[in-house]
């Protein structure tokens, strides 16, 4: 057995790869563990314009995690056929400082709720529903998710608080 890490990484991996519009609208699996020459990525996509996505999977996202990320795409995007490929880094939590990060590269951020996912809990419409105008189809509007740019919007909102 695997270290504790190790199995929610593998859990969200396995219910992302049954339900990838979890990651972004339209999003459809091609493969789990695509492989590079540096690692495989958790999750290889395709979105509704048939462009390439690469989903990292993490816990906790962190700014190791966006480097990973960032590695794994700088060498699927020698491939012509790949050269637009966007990433997604999908975790429990992440830290402001890798959202930061991400959105200087590019690279979106979801964060899920594995209860959620698991079918256990319906997701809370107010921490969890995207903003508009990008409605998810088929998933009446709410999703156990929250975009990059929220959850940096709340990051910085609560480093400004007086001490």
């Amino acid at each position: 057995m695997g270290l504790e890490k190790e199995g929610v990484e593998r859990e969200l991996q396995e219910l992302l790869a049954a339900a990838p519009e979890w990651c972004g609208e339209g999003l459809r699996l091609v493969r789990r563990e695509w492989p590079t020459d540096v690692g495989p990525v958790d999750l290889m996509c395709r979105d509704g314009e048939d462009e390439w996505i690469a989903v990292e999977i993490k816990r906790i996202g962190t700014i190791d995690a966006i480097e990973q990320l960032s590695r794994y795409l700088d060498r699927i995007r020698l491939d012509p056929a790949m050269g637009d490929c966007r990433g997604v880094l999908a975790a429990q939590a992440i830290k402001p400082q890798a959202v930061v990060l991400a959105q200087s590269r590019g690279i979106d951020c979801v964060e899920v709720d594995v209860a959620v996912l698991r079918g256990e809990r319906e997701p809370d419409p107010d921490a969890c529903s995207r903003p508009e105008p990008r409605p998810r189809r088929g998933l009446h509007g709410t999703h156990p998710l929250r975009d990059c740019a929220r959850i940096g919007s709340a990051a910085q909102s609560q480093s400004k608080e007086p001490r």
